[in-house]
């Protein structure tokens, strides 16, 4: 395995990126980095009162000051938002120190997943299913272009762990 490089999980809010980074994180005796946990950590605020406060803008900037600090580090398990694809300097940066994995489900399954979590300012609105439906085609080509992909539908939080270390372990420094 690239002993140094990060492994860098992305995708799509409700695909599994943070309960499967800590599986790996724990199985490779790596540090594990949530970026939205990072954000908060540093910035002192909630997610929703980053929205509130400076909208998406300003929470993308934040998106932006994580990814190239932990694209500074290198060792690590990195759980990325989803929306960190929209600026291709935070996909530079992140790429010259990890292996980047997409992770996609379909949006029934990102529906029910994050049914349950009235955290996500990006789904304030009445109709999620088709917030979800706009920010999916929106984003499309921007996670298409990353280089490894795991469908989760159907998998348990192990088994795209077991795939996320196999994809990293096939990658030569």
């Amino acid at each position: 395995m690239a002993k140094d490089k990060n492994i860098v999980l992305m995708g799509f809010m409700g695909t599994g990126k943070s309960t499967v980074g800590e599986i790996v994180a724990a199985r490779l005796g790596r540090p594990f980095v949530d970026f939205d946990t990072r954000i908060v950590e540093v910035s002192g605020k909630s997610i929703a009162e980053i929205f509130a406060e400076n909208g998406e803008e300003g929470f993308r900037r934040w998106e932006g000051r994580i990814s190239c600090a932990s694209a500074c580090t290198e060792g690590q398990v990195l759980a990325t938002g989803g929306g960190i694809v929209l600026d291709p300097e935070n996909v530079r940066a992140l790429s010259r120190s990890g292996i980047l994995i997409c992770l996609e489900a379909s949006i029934e399954s990102i529906v029910e997943r994050v049914s349950k979590d009235g955290g996500r300012p990006l789904l304030n609105t009445k109709d999620r299913w088709q917030r979800i439906r706009d920010l999916l085609e929106e984003r499309r080509p921007l996670y298409e272009a990353l280089p490894y992909h795991i469908n989760t539908e159907g998998m348990s939080s192990e088994a795209v762990a077991d795939r996320v270390i196999e994809i990293s372990s096939s990658q030569a420094e």
